[in-house]
């Protein structure tokens, strides 16, 4: 069995993990595994983002660099993604990204997520479900925010 370093398919966690091994297995081949560390952004705030990302190991700290602050937005583990606006809605990164500890992570950039979703499209059902269940989630945290800060 290989370890989070020396993967050539993805494990079955967060937004893969309903596909089945031959599915995760064609899905990786159209993205690369990449290490992040901690001295380095993975993703930078106000720079063109063209991924989206797959925790396979590790963390990662997301932050948004303010005029005169640094603010912590939370982390990410195993199975977490990031860069999921960027799949749909391609623009600069509304935040820096960068592990917490050297990490593994699988990154797909648009085009060969739209390539994967056309040469599969039953198991591309069920990622976009999965992605759109994510954001969802995550414009419903950021709402409910939004509401306790101006209360």
């Amino acid at each position: 069995m290989s370890d989070a370093f020396s993967l050539t398919t993805l494990p079955p966690i967060g937004w893969v993990s309903d596909l089945k091994s031959e599915d995760r297995e064609l899905l990786a081949s159209y993205g690369e595994f990449i290490s992040a560390t901690p001295e380095h952004d993975l993703i930078e705030q106000g720079w063109q983002q063209t991924h989206l990302y797959l925790v396979v190991s590790g963390s990662l700290a997301v932050r948004s660099i303010g005029l005169d602050q640094d603010i912590s937005l939370g982390s990410l583990g195993v199975g977490e993604c990031v860069g999921e606006m960027s799949i749909f809605d391609p623009g600069p990164a509304s935040a820096s990204v960068r592990a917490t500890q050297f990490s593994r992570v699988w990154r797909i950039n648009r085009d060969s997520l739209m390539a994967y979703l056309s040469d599969s499209p039953g198991s591309g059902i069920l990622l976009l479900g999965a992605l759109s269940t994510i954001l969802s989630k995550r414009i419903r945290a950021l709402s409910q925010q939004l509401v306790e800060s101006k209360t």
